[in-house]
This record gives C-alpha cells, structure tokens and sequence, in this order.
C-alpha cells in the first residue's frame, strides 16, 4: 500500500478486518501502511457474500459478479483477493498470497524467507492457495 502516496486523493476500499488490523495497535505493520492511509477516504466492506469457488467467503464489488473479492487471510488477517470472471474463466490476483507460479502449479509454499517472515498466518495462506489450484485442475 506504500504505492498510494504516489496517488493523492485516490479512495481506498479496505477489508473491515484489514482496516483494524492496519490503524490499531501500538506498532504499525511493516510498510508504511498508515502512512499511506492518512487522510484518505477509505472505504470499508466485510466478505458478507456467499462461498464462491473453493472460497468460503466473498464480495461482490459491482454486484454483477464480474469482480469478486475473496477471503485469503493469512499474509495479513484481511488479506483479500480479486477473482475477476472473464470469458477465458477465472483469473485470481491473489497479491502476497503467492509469491511465484511454481507455489500455484506445483503446489509449494513461499520459502522460509521471506514468507515466514511476511505471513501473519503461514499455514492458513497456504491452504488457501491450495484449494483454488485444485478447483482449477479437476
């Protein structure tokens, strides 16, 4: 989110659980992401939409399904994904959540650094890449 200094202005849609885990606390997360949230209009959303694919928990951003936002908790508890719904089927921008194509074709888990490092929850971001790949495959 560091990048958002160099975008005055721009509103920011945040993760209900992200938001609280990025202003609370006494020390701020890695990356300067409340700096980059300071006097921005931010706009919160909770995953209030029905199990989509292999995810549990999902919302849909325009109400039409084409852009839907997954729950990938575990990099950071409100890390979210975007499964766009294009005409060549889903495509999943999954952020942090891999780190190269090797961890979504074969299956891997980032490496010990700097994954075990960057994730907040570990295990619970690798399975939940897992449970897309495998969607994909059958």
């Amino acid at each position: 989110m560091c990048e958002l200094l160099d975008l005055p202005g721009l509103p920011v849609y945040l993760h209900r659980t992200e938001h609280d885990w990025v202003t609370t606390g006494s020390v701020a997360p890695v990356g300067g992401v409340r700096d980059s949230l300071e006097g921005r209009t931010t706009i919160d959303y909770e995953l209030d939409g029905p199990p989509v694919l292999t995810f549990t928990r999902s919302h849909d951003l325009f109400g039409d399904g084409s852009v839907v936002l997954v729950d990938l908790a575990g990099h950071t508890p409100g890390s979210v994904g975007v499964l766009l719904h294009t005409s060549a089927g889903p495509v999943l921008l999954a952020g942090d959540a891999a780190w190269h194509t090797y961890q979504v074709e074969d299956i891997r888990q980032k490496s010990s650094y700097p994954g075990g490092l960057a994730d907040e929850e570990r295990a619970e971001a690798f399975g939940l890449c897992i449970g897309f790949t495998s969607s994909r495959t059958a």
